[in-house]
């Protein structure tokens, strides 16, 4: 396996935008595998954000999914 190959196969770390913690996101990976993955799907869109917009740590994104929920059920 080449450098770059390798490179797109290993998740990298990240830093969430939401509270500053760092994480490792696989959201670049070839093939994509993401910790996110196994994550319910967020109400009105996946588990990754929208496009342009930065991956969240575990911990905000399943608040995220949390809030999402409680709004589209109320």
């Amino acid at each position: 396996m080449t450098d770059s190959a390798t490179a797109r196969s290993a998740p990298h770390r990240a830093r969430c935008p939401r509270c500053g913690r760092g994480f490792d996101c696989g959201a670049r990976t070839q093939p994509f595998d993401c910790w996110c993955a196994s994550m319910p799907a967020l109400p009105g869109g996946g588990t990754q954000p929208a496009a342009g917009a930065r991956c969240r740590c575990p911990e905000c994104l399943a608040d995220e999914i949390a809030q999402r929920m409680t709004g589209a059920a109320g």
